[in-house]
C-alpha cells in the first residue's frame, strides 16, 4: 500500500554493489581513495 522507491544510487554506490564480495579490501581502498580525494578538494577550496 504504501509503497516507496529506492533512493538513488550513484555511480560509486552502483560500482561497489557490483564487486564480488571477496574483494572487500578492494572496496575499503576505492573508499578511502574516494575520501581523500573528497578531503584535499575541500581543503582546496578553502584555501582559495
Amino acid at each position: 500500500m504504501n509503497a516507496r522507491k529506492p533512493a538513488p544510487i550513484g555511480p560509486l554506490a552502483l560500482a561497489l554493489r557490483h564487486l564480488r564480495p571477496e574483494s572487500a579490501g578492494r572496496r575499503v581502498a576505492v573508499l578511502t581513495v574516494v575520501v581523500a580525494v573528497a578531503l584535499l578538494a575541500g581543503i582546496a577550496l578553502l584555501l582559495r
